[in-house]
């Protein structure tokens, strides 16, 4: 039987939101990071009103960014938050000897069911808060994330689109971290490869931007004003995923690969993520078979997890993956 590769089924781990179930007569609110205070177009990422200074004050150089001001009253900046409650029997409370804990109860005060005038429920303890759900997802896996439709200020646009106004390549300066999407230069467009929270900088086509404006980058002696987007990508494809078989070592036999019509697909572009690197540091070992046992001419153990062969037309696929 032919073992099919576990390469999808790593890619799509939910990462994304949990959903806590919730009764039809319960009220609940919906945590949305994105409607709260909070921006990333600053300096220490939070900014509530401009920049940072004194809460609620103006102009540049007042509002808050997060940190108490100098010489702020003690606990002026401490909250708290309650969540819970307690079932405690009355203090001194006479049992009757020989009584059940049930039939007892009445006596301890505590909170009762009954059927009839019998006892069949005490409740022992509890806890009582307000059920909340996390924020939903921006985007299925493999989607394609498009600009934002608000400018570097965070207003709607309104006489222009988003994709006239955003570069459509995001802007990642020198960083080397794993962006946690990825931008295809043909189709011009970003996808979701990676599940879970991400961030991306998008660059205004045109350059110019405000006296007091901190966000910015400068290319070619140019000013150009950035925004960074937040996203919650889901565990879940935006398209039906499908099956792919181990081709190689012990599997060459049995696995089928990816034919690729060359008449129609001129080149393929592989996609990797943290789940599926290019490559890993380990072959995999069926625990049958030992490449090169026995030979002084070992074969180079594959390392590769899934590549496109030009010259065969396939995709092909190992499964390192099992090992780490």
């Amino acid at each position: 039987m032919k073992r099919h590769s576990r390469l999808w089924r790593r890619v799509l781990s939910v990462w994304g939101a949990t959903v806590l179930a919730l009764t039809a007569a319960a009220d609940y609110v919906q945590v949305d990071q994105n409607a709260m205070m909070y921006a990333t177009n600053y300096q220490r990422g939070v900014n509530l009103t401009s920049l940072r200074g004194a809460p609620g004050k103006s102009p540049a150089g007042g509002g808050s960014d997060g940190r108490a001001p100098a010489g702020a009253t003690d606990g002026q900046f401490r909250g708290v938050v309650t969540f819970g409650a307690v079932v405690i029997p009355k203090n001194g409370a006479t049992l009757t000897p020989g009584a059940t804990f049930e039939q007892n109860s009445g006596n301890l005060a505590l909170p009762v069911g009954k059927s009839g005038t019998t006892v069949t429920m005490v409740l022992r303890s509890s806890q009582a808060g307000a059920p909340f759900y996390s924020q939903t997802v921006s985007f299925f896996f493999g989607s394609v994330i498009a600009p934002p439709n608000t400018d570097e200020n965070g207003v709607l646009l309104t006489n222009t689109t988003a994709t006239a106004y955003w570069y459509p390549e995001p802007y990642v300066g020198s960083t080397n971290a794993s962006l946690g999407y990825y931008y295809s230069r043909n189709a011009r467009q970003v996808f979701a490869t990676v599940p879970g929270p991400i961030q991306i900088t998008w660059r205004k086509q045109d350059s110019g931007v405000a006296a007091n404006a901190t966000n910015t980058v400068t290319i070619g002696g140019l000013s150009y004003a950035l925004t960074n987007a937040n996203y919650v990508v889901s565990g879940a494809p935006a398209k039906t995923p499908r099956k792919l078989y181990w081709t190689e070592k012990s599997f060459s036999g049995t696995g089928k690969p990816v034919s690729v019509p060359s008449a129609s697909v001129g080149a393929v572009y592989i996609a990797y993520n943290p789940a599926v690197p290019q490559t890993v540091a380990t072959e995999y070992s069926d625990g049958y078979s030992d490449p090169g046992a026995g030979s002084s001419n070992s074969a180079l153990p594959e390392l590769r997890t899934i590549w496109y062969d030009i010259n065969q037309g396939l995709i092909l696929s190992s499964d390192p993956l099992l090992q780490r």
